[in-house]
């Protein structure tokens, strides 16, 4: 009988064994593996003499891309004035004094290449794709578009029609209407607001206003020229300056100072879309410029958060509550800082809940440290992506154009599996508790007869109608709108 303690604590101890090999296990996990090599060409750079910055990757493909990233985006457009950078853009692509926008778009067909537009809040992106013995042939047209510009009545009626009806097609979506909603009150009395434009102000542009922005922003001293192709430095320096060396520069007014306002509560909005079914729930806020490190650390947690199928937004407002129809996270990098956004889709009558468990999502980071385990699985599927992002030629080029319209460096480029790989959880809670913790701005976009029951669950809410115009504020113990 004594020795029956004995017996047992040999019992005990081998059932602990596993465990606690287990525990060891996660404290000190085995050693990664190493990671594989990311071998990129070098990013070369050179200045012409009237400041066009060029940057010349070689890569070996028979397909070169060619991109011309301004600074015109739509904090350039002038007050009162919102999407005339955007106007401009497109009357950019639309003629010459000797071709008009048939010709070009038949010219670059036949040379067996494709052309592009991109407008964000800070730049312009055009973009080029041909074969490697039309380079001259797209310079040159590249050089007419800049220096022979044909800005005509008949194109800008053209632009303003399509414009105008795209904004009235997807003005029918929720998700759009939320996302443009959340640039107007997250930018509001910012120049960033322009990009949320409507068609009220497509009608109030003219060619004078288009003409007098490309003049003055469409120089080469607030340009660069990203060329992606089988060509060396020094050979397309030659060729690229006998087109565009006497592009004029001029000086370019100064950005305006002004800073987004700041969130002192979370705010929850909503705007009418008559005739949706569905509700779209988007959450915004905005952080400073990060540094290298949290910069890293953000694409890291926003993969945690919503960047795949298996993030948690996904998982839990779809897949166990059954709530939404999708529901995911992004990053946006701006001139003014880092715009965090989550977006779901869900039922009218899962309105509330749904917007506090995606709130509380993005948020538990920070109270509850992530394990090991999925920083992990993030790194391995962020890491994993990258040479996928760079499969195509011109998404090649875009990685280049994006790495120095940021003012990114190598950390952007060839360090990018390292930088990743360096992100651990210490990092990731402490940039939770800086950043997931702070007010986020929540706008909410649905038909209001079918919201209007599920609304009155929230504290205060902001009611606009579907010209993105404040109505009313309502508040939970109040029935009747303030």
């Amino acid at each position: 009988m004594r020795a029956r303690p004995a017996a047992w604590l040999l019992l005990a101890l081998c059932a602990a064994s596993p465990a606690a090999g287990q525990e060891r296990f996660r404290r000190t996990p085995p050693a990664a593996e190493p990671l594989p090599t990311l071998a990129l060409p070098a990013i070369d750079s050179v200045s012409l003499s009237n400041g066009l910055r060029l940057t010349i990757v070689p890569r070996e493909n028979p397909l070169m891309s060619l991109l011309l990233v301004l600074d015109a985006g739509e904090i350039r457009s002038p007050r009162g004035l919102p999407g005339m950078a955007t106007c401009t853009a497109h009357m950019f692509l639309r003629g010459t004094k000797t071709r008009s926008a048939a010709d070009i778009e038949e010219l670059v067909e036949s040379l067996g290449g494709s052309m592009s537009l991109d407008i964000t809040q800070d730049h312009v992106f055009v973009s080029f794709q041909f074969l490697e013995d039309s380079l001259d042939p797209i310079l040159a047209l590249l050089a007419q578009l800049l220096l022979q510009p044909s800005f005509n009545e008949r194109e800008l009626a053209q632009v303003k029609f399509n414009l105008s009806s795209e904004l009235m097609d997807r003005g029918k979506d929720p998700e759009f209407s939320a996302r443009r909603q959340l640039i107007r009150l997250m930018f509001q009395d910012h120049p960033y607001a322009s990009f949320a434009f409507g068609r009220d102000a497509v009608r109030s542009w003219t060619l004078r206003d288009a003409a007098q922005f490309f003049d003055r922003f469409y120089r080469p001293n607030s340009a660069q020229l990203v060329l992606v192709g089988d060509i060396r430095l020094d050979a397309a320096t030659r060729r690229i300056s006998r087109h565009l060396n006497v592009w004029p520069k001029r000086e370019i007014p100064a950005l305006p100072s002004l800073a987004p306002p700041a969130l002192d509560r979370d705010r929850v909005c909503f705007i009418d879309v008559p005739g949706a079914r569905d509700c779209s729930v988007v959450a915004g806020a905005l952080y400073p410029p990060p540094e290298i490190p949290d910069r890293f650390a953000l694409t890291v947690l926003n993969q945690i958060l919503g960047g795949t199928l298996n993030s948690r937004l996904f998982m839990s407002l779809r897949e166990s509550r059954s709530y939404a129809k999708y529901a995911f996270s992004e990053v946006n990098h701006f001139r003014v800082g880092v715009f965090f956004l989550a977006r779901a889709l869900v039922a009218p009558r899962y309105l509330y809940p749904a917007t506090e468990l995606l709130l509380e999502e993005l948020r538990r980071p920070a109270r509850e440290p992530v394990s090991l385990d999925e920083i992990l699985q993030a790194k391995t599927v962020v890491i994993g992506s990258f040479p996928l992002r760079l499969a195509r030629p011109e998404d090649f080029a875009s990685r280049v154009a994006l790495i120095k319209a940021a003012g990114w460096g190598n950390e952007a480029w060839n360090d990018y599996y390292e930088q990743t790989w360096t992100v651990g959880p210490e990092r990731i809670t402490d940039l939770a508790r800086r950043r997931m913790t702070s007010p986020f701005l929540i706008v909410i976009a649905g038909d209001r007869t079918l919201c209007d029951e599920r609304l009155v669950e929230f504290d205060l809410v902001e009611y606009y109608d579907a010209r993105g115009q404040l109505l009313y504020t309502k508040s939970r113990d109040r029935k009747e709108p303030e």
